[in-house]
């Protein structure tokens, strides 16, 4: 049994930076889709606005959904956490089943339900940042084991991993990977078991790209995009062609010629090209700021909240939710070969927002409950009230994390060990 350690004011306001990084970020995504999609909606639906109203009616939703999650204890999603992750891989074992899963762009990542697709895989993001935190925080010392820790996380990372390449999506099975590593090591998982897992992704992408040629394909492009810019390079030259086009301040908001069925996908995978080319760089730099702060406050929040649970829930989230966004720009950039992720926020894409919308309002309850200083990870918060002998349950685990915490010396969570000033 975890015991609820909590700050001595109880829950309090919000991590201002956090919350100031999800509106910015909310806000300028919603202004820069509606610009984006302008063109591509009216050539499919007949408006200009088709996309950008859906979009709003998810963000919409998605704002209720912060405020139910951030006045919720975040703890209560831990006894959920086997049903949720259990019921987001059988979904996605449901897009694979001839009938049920949705196909388009040569991939089948769908399932098609009235007046909406559901994408299982984006829940796949969330459930399992939120399973890993939960299976760790009750794993104690046995993280570092090879048998109790390591092994089986190999397993339960590559079933998922492997349903979401069936689909196929690699760039999203590499972000769901992200994140449950970034829980794993958080945890207290060892540096050699690491560089193992280091070789063995390098290992299993090399086989990946060599057996698909249109993976093998994309790293050429990315070689030489001016080699072939009709075909293979196509996506990419036309990217950097909107990029370069901005300059410093770009066109004006709503002026995108890329738009204008030269760019591919300019609403989705290739929005951060349309931001550069209308608002310039300064455009993209703000995008990098507000996806830096939330990195920032994530991670304040992930070394300030009160328990283990929330400290590598929060440090999860965030680390898929940022990665997600930079590897869209690097994509867009063409600083690492092309993939087919999103940016969080800005990307038009219902199932997308929602998760990202869902994965901040938990963070938002975490920071609602943390506390001051480093006194609950070094256990004075462990002790029981006065007159009261401790459970049992509760011993053991404050004698578990006491053990983690003086094996790693909080090497994984920078700054977890030493006092803190306020937030």
């Amino acid at each position: 049994m975890e015991r609820r350690r909590t700050s001595p004011r109880g829950p309090h306001a919000p991590d201002v930076g956090l919350l100031a990084a999800l509106m910015g970020l909310l806000a300028y995504g919603l202004v820069m889709l509606n610009s984006a999609s302008s063109v591509v909606s009216y050539q499919e639906h007949g408006t200009p606005t088709y996309y950008f109203l859906r979009q709003l009616a998810a963000a919409a939703a998605g704002v209720i959904i912060v405020l139910v999650l951030m006045r919720l204890d975040y703890r209560l999603l831990g006894r959920l956490a086997i049903p949720l992750h259990a019921v987001a891989v059988l979904l996605l074992l449901a897009v694979l089943v001839p009938g049920l899963g949705h196909r388009a762009y040569g991939a089948q990542r769908w399932l098609a339900l009235p007046g909406f697709q559901l994408q299982p895989s984006e829940l796949v993001k969330l459930t399992m940042v939120l399973y890993i935190a939960r299976w760790m925080a009750r794993k104690g010392t046995q993280v570092s084991d090879l048998t109790y820790g390591f092994i089986p996380f190999l397993i339960l990372l590559g079933l998922v991993f492997g349903l979401i390449m069936l689909q196929p999506d690699m760039g999203t099975a590499v972000i769901v990977a992200v994140g449950a590593v970034a829980v794993f090591f958080a945890a207290g998982a060892s540096v050699l078991q690491l560089m193992f897992f280091s070789g063995l992704s390098a290992f299993v992408a090399v086989l990946l790209i060599q057996s698909a040629s249109y993976r093998m394909q994309r790293i050429t492009a990315f070689m030489d995009p001016w080699k072939d810019p009709q075909r293979t390079g196509y996506h990419t030259v036309q990217a950097l062609l909107a990029l370069g086009s901005g300059g410093l301040t770009g066109l004006g908001l709503g002026a995108s010629r890329q738009k204008f069925l030269y760019l591919p996908f300019p609403h989705t995978d290739s929005i951060f090209a349309i931001i550069g080319e209308e608002l310039g760089l300064a455009g993209t730099l703000t995008v990098l700021a507000l996806f830096t702060l939330l990195a920032w406050r994530g991670m304040v929040v992930a070394l300030h909240a009160p328990d283990l649970f929330g400290r590598l829930l929060a440090t999860g989230l965030t680390a898929s939710l940022v990665f997600q966004a930079f590897l869209n720009i690097a994509v867009v950039t063409s600083s690492v070969p092309f993939t087919g992720v999103t940016l969080p926020f800005f990307s038009y894409g219902l199932n997308s927002l929602l998760v990202s919308m869902t994965a901040a309002g938990i963070l938002l309850s975490i920071s609602r409950r943390t506390v001051p200083s480093a006194s609950s990870v070094d256990g004075r918060h462990d002790r029981p009230a006065e007159g009261r002998e401790p459970l049992k349950e509760e011993s053991d685990e404050s004698d578990a994390r006491a053990r983690l915490g003086r094996r790693h010396r909080g090497a994984y969570l920078p700054g977890a060990r030493r006092a803190a000033g306020p937030l």
